[in-house]
């Protein structure tokens, strides 16, 4: 396995960390109330926008991870 495919998929496995991450915190605050409006549709947006990016990171992680490891 090159050094340039492991700095890859690093990468790509810490965007998915990120992405996971900022999906966790927009849902807990679509959750508790604490976003920039009380319009009860846009917490809505916000909550199905949380929980995509949830599993879009953690997609990412997963197919990142079994990559390094096959290789």
């Amino acid at each position: 396995m090159s050094r340039q495919f492991k700095v890859v998929v690093i990468l790509y496995v810490f965007l998915g960390l990120i992405l996971g991450i900022t999906g966790v915190l927009i849902s807990w605050l679509s959750n508790t109330g604490m976003l920039f409006s009380d319009n009860v549709l846009f917490r809505l947006v916000f909550l199905i926008l949380g929980i995509f990016l949830l599993l879009l990171g953690s997609h990412i992680v997963i197919a990142g991870i079994s990559s390094l490891r096959s290789r």
